[in-house]
């Protein structure tokens, strides 16, 4: 299988979760001050109730989590989530992702489509002598040499991808590749919880030449920095 890693720069949601805001009303006891909180709250006075936008309506206060019990964790359902119910359950498609992207650079790259982005993408698997884009970055740019290393194959077999009309590459996007899994990666979050780790989402191409793997990868913003 052929594997192409795509950064992801910006503020994308790959998973949807749940999310719950921990509000306070009057701040009296000294109670959980040192286990919980930085300032006194009865645990009486903090209601959990569902969170209606990201952020938080309490202020600069931190609640702990309860401690979970690592045989309680079911890694098929939390870190790592390929069922085909989920996946199936909301918008994780390719070309959300892409059009995602496109739209968060659009100020300085006017014109970016989904399909333009997916061309890009894979053009650079091309050796210049083969390029779909004249100006964009490929193979062979830098004598063969990425951080000094050089490549093992140039041209790749993936530069294929990047041929045809964006007509053509639309059909590929909606019709050949398939969200395979959506990846919770908290133990990346930042030590001091500026993040809150790293959400990854894998396409699979379902036809076509061969095999082929895409991955996105997100630091997902802490609405709440310092806080876990």
């Amino acid at each position: 299988m052929k594997k192409v890693i795509g950064m992801l720069l910006g503020n994308i949601t790959l998973v949807a979760f749940a999310q719950a805001e921990l509000v306070n009303t009057d701040l009296t006891s000294d109670l959980l001050t040192e286990t919980l909180i930085k300032q006194p709250v009865t645990i009486s006075q903090l209601v959990l109730r569902p969170a209606l936008k990201p952020g938080f309506a309490d202020g600069k206060i931190c609640v702990s989590p309860a401690a979970v019990n690592q045989k309680d964790i079911d890694i098929h359902r939390t870190l790592f989530v390929h069922d085909a119910e989920t996946l199936g359950s909301a918008d994780f498609s390719l070309r959300r992702t892409l059009q995602k992207i496109s739209d968060d650079v659009s100020a300085s790259a006017p014109g970016l489509s989904a399909e333009l982005l997916f061309k890009k993408l894979w053009d650079t698997q091309n050796d210049s002598p083969n390029a779909e884009i004249v100006d964009n970055p490929h193979c062979d740019d830098n004598a063969g040499l990425v951080n000094q290393f050089p490549l093992n194959t140039c041209a790749r077999a993936e530069g294929l991808e990047a041929g045809g009309a964006l007509a053509d590459i639309a059909d590929v996007i909606d019709n050949e590749y398939q969200p395979l899994a959506l990846i919770n990666r908290m133990d990346l979050a930042d030590t001091g919880w500026k993040n809150c780790g790293e959400h990854r989402i894998i396409y699979g191409k379902q036809n076509g030449f061969e095999k082929n793997l895409i991955i996105f990868e997100a630091v997902l913003p802490n609405p709440k920095p310092g806080c876990r």
